[in-house]
């Protein structure tokens, strides 16, 4: 878009996001609100209905964060909702990144990429600084949470520039698809929150797994 019009149109971008996610995500609680009716008592009902409202601003990260625990703990069996935190962090993330990036494009353009990894390097280094010292704020809050998103940006920016590439046969591209997708489930049945820091720099393995698929999948006709 910005190699077309010069500009980038953000607030055309935030009403696709809407339409996108705001009819999935009305259904989504609908449901969850007529399962809850039916199954929780009066006090965890009230705490529903705020995490409903939360859901709905796309600040479901900060409530959890704030009245919540950790993700796969048991006492959090009583809230429905918090999955919704990371629809959370992915939404304030594209609110601030349409428009960090339309600044760089425009005044500093020969330092985008410098820039994104810049931002990656900081987010990331904060992450491990705060799964130490703050381990709630870490899990659900975007400073420590923006590096994993912007290993996407990354991607999106080799898939569109194409400022490099490789060439891949068969087997090799078979074999390291097995070896990320291992990668991958070796990480959702050995990450325990209460024994490692997460995210941090251990979060980098199924990060680099998912990326190294993604990246195969584009090179696929140079196989």
């Amino acid at each position: 878009e910005f190699k077309s019009n010069n500009t980038i149109k953000i607030l055309n971008f935030y009403k696709r996001r809407i339409k996108r996610l705001i009819p999935t995500l009305v259904v989504v609680l609908a449901f969850a609100t007529f399962l809850a009716i039916l199954i929780l008592d009066p006090e965890r009902l009230k705490d529903f209905s705020e995490s409903i409202f939360a859901s709905l601003t796309f600040t479901a990260n900060a409530y959890f964060h704030y009245f919540g625990n950790f993700y796969e703990w048991q006492g959090n069996l009583n809230k429905p909702l918090l999955h919704m935190w990371s629809l959370g962090i992915e939404e304030q993330f594209y609110i601030l990144y349409p428009i960090f990036l339309l600044f760089i494009l425009k005044y500093l353009k020969k330092y985008f990429l410098i820039l994104i990894i810049l931002g990656f390097t900081l987010s990331l280094s904060f992450a491990e600084y705060a799964s130490t010292n703050h381990r709630m704020f870490s899990f659900y809050m975007l400073p420590s949470r923006a590096w994993e998103i912007l290993v996407g940006s990354l991607i999106a920016y080799y898939v569109i520039e194409k400022k490099f590439h490789f060439t891949i046969n068969k087997f090799s591209a078979n074999l390291l698809y097995l070896v990320s997708f291992s990668l991958i489930l070796i990480c959702i049945f050995t990450f325990k929150l209460e024994e490692i820091k997460h995210p941090s720099t251990i979060t980098l393995l199924p990060l680099i797994a998912g990326s190294m698929i993604i990246l195969i999948g584009e090179n696929k006709n140079k196989i």
